[in-house]
């Protein structure tokens, strides 16, 4: 059992999906990850896309999701810019960077988990881990 703000409600025929938001103002680096999750994360499903932090936040405050995957660099500001201007901790921030030296800023945050570019499977199910209560979420690696 975790403290993370993720439900764990059951739905007819399996467990409830993951609300994902991914923010990143490199429309490649959204493909990517939606194919990732889309192919290794059957439990999980992506509810809206942003580019920039205007367009995170009405996603956030529209979507209510349970992860949002956040760049660092993105269209109007930063990731850190966005959890600003929203309520955290209803919601796991994953923040997918090649910037490894933004972990010391995220210590104001709530529920912050890293992962570097490029995305690695086996980092992945390893940061997800915990939201399912499943001891592998995802199968394969890269």
């Amino acid at each position: 059992m975790t403290n993370d703000p993720v439900p764990q409600e059951d739905k007819p025929g399996g467990s409830k999906l993951l609300r994902c938001i991914l923010v990143d103002d490199e429309e490649y680096a959204r493909e990517m990850l939606k194919r990732i999750l889309a192919k290794y994360t059957p439990f999980a499903e992506v509810v809206a896309e942003a580019e920039s932090v205007n367009g995170a936040v009405q996603a956030i405050a529209t979507e209510s999701p349970d992860v949002v995957f956040l760049d660092i660099e993105i269209i109007g500001g930063t990731g850190f810019d966005v959890l600003d201007r929203v309520r955290t901790g209803h919601f796991i921030t994953v923040f997918t960077t090649e910037h490894e030296n933004c972990r010391a800023e995220s210590g104001r945050y709530q529920n912050v988990r890293f992962v570097l570019k490029p995305i690695s499977i086996s980092v992945l199910n390893e940061v997800l881990r915990g939201f399912r209560g499943s001891a592998t979420l995802l199968e394969g690696d890269t």
